[in-house]
């Protein structure tokens, strides 16, 4: 069974290895250890960005030095509130680690006009920056006072508790508001599995479960935005819970066999809408991905 040239198209390096973070919460050496094993596996088309907080920038430095590296690892920081120190500190852990590891992408999070404000100004031109900006009824403002900034949004899209969930509705509004403003963002939190189902929130024995978004849902919702889906149909490829409802192919993908996309409007969604999402496994998404039949 050969992977779809569409599947490939929609989640080329689409997963930023976030292992430190919760649920799993693994060590810096494990994290590390994985991150290079996942670089060297079939599967490793898929793979972005090793994800670290700027409090632990130089923790990582440690960890990988004795790790064998074909090419410099590309690194995301998870910023502190203080964006200039964040700044400072990434300068001096890219200088230490020039050749092996590269720092070049911030994600933030702003609570206010003026913090993005001082956010934008912190960073360097050539720092990709990407705003954790609230769904809530200020969106629209914020991503109109950064839409001229050339630099992205992020969205959580879950946790580990039901509640940190939100809505179809919100995600399509988020979506939207990019889009219309020509904003590309990110999803962090709660897209483990390919297709919005409901399993344990966490890894523990006892977890609570709940309902979790899918990221193939996700990266097609933004997919068929970009090529004109309205909304009432955008939330229901979001809701989805039937992986054979979509189908994959070397030319495209359809949905319920009435909706079509091709290779160039996927492609376009992942230039100019969706970048990445964040997951602190990188097993779970491709196993998923097999057992549904659509990875070789």
């Amino acid at each position: 069974m050969k992977t779809a040239k569409s599947l490939t198209s929609l989640l080329r390096e689409s997963v930023d290895y976030a292992g430190l973070f919760p649920p799993a919460k693994l060590s810096m050496q494990d994290s590390v250890s994985n991150y290079a094993k996942y670089l060297g596996s079939g599967d490793s088309w898929m793979l972005g960005r090793f994800v670290v907080s700027a409090a632990r920038l130089f923790d990582l430095s440690e960890a990988v030095a004795s790790t064998q590296m074909d090419k410099p690892w590309r690194v995301t920081c998870v910023g502190e509130p203080d964006h200039r120190g964040t700044a400072v500190t990434i300068a001096e852990f890219n200088e230490k680690n020039a050749g092996r590891l590269l720092c070049d992408m911030v994600e933030t999070k702003v609570v206010s006009q003026e913090d993005l404000a001082a956010a934008l100004t912190s960073f360097p031109a050539e720092m990709a920056q990407f705003f954790e900006i609230s769904p809530d009824d200020g969106l629209e403002e914020m991503l109109d006072a950064m839409r001229f900034s050339g630099q992205g949004a992020k969205i959580r899209t879950g946790g580990v508790t039901a509640d940190s969930f939100p809505t179809g509705e919100e995600i399509i509004r988020f979506a939207r508001a990019c889009f219309d403003r020509g904003i590309d963002f990110k999803a962090t939190a709660g897209l483990h599995h390919p297709i919005r189902c409901v399993k344990p929130l966490t890894y523990e024995p006892d977890a609570p479960t709940g309902p979790m978004h899918g990221f193939l849902n996700l990266f097609l919702m933004c997919s068929f935005m970009t090529a004109g889906a309205d909304d009432a149909t955008l939330e229901e490829i979001l809701l989805e819970q039937d992986v054979a409802n979509f189908s994959f192919t070397d030319s495209g993908v359809s949905w319920k066999g009435t909706l079509d996309l091709d290779i160039d409007a996927i492609e376009r969604a992942r230039a100019n809408t969706i970048a990445s999402f964040g997951s602190c496994s990188f097993i779970e998404p491709t196993n998923e991905l097999r057992e549904f039949g659509l990875l070789n």
